[in-house]
């Protein structure tokens, strides 16, 4: 039984992995692409791919008992404009609002 559910565990961890490195994939594209996105997608694309990450981050460091809050802020600063720059820093300044 402890084989079954720990077996799963790691399936479930790989997928999810995939999934987190599939959705920064696909960000750093889309900001390679697109020059300067306009109006709502600026805060919309920034604000899913960070709560999308945030998420997913948070469940994988769940193991290592890592607070969600600190996973949220590792995909932060990784994401963001000074590290894989898949967020701008127009898209940080958009969030302010929220």
């Amino acid at each position: 039984m402890e084989a079954t559910r720990r077996n799963v565990s790691v399936a479930t961890l790989s997928v999810q992995l995939l999934g987190l490195a599939s959705s920064f994939a696909r960000a750093w594209a889309a900001n390679r692409l697109v020059m300067q996105p306009h109006g709502l997608v600026d805060v919309v694309t920034p604000l899913g791919l960070l709560l999308i990450a945030g998420t997913l981050a948070a469940q994988l460091l769940e193991g290592l008992r890592v607070p969600h809050l600190t996973a949220y802020l590792l995909v932060g600063v990784v994401a963001g404009p000074h590290a894989l720059r898949l967020v701008s820093h127009g898209g940080v300044e958009s969030l302010k609002p929220v």
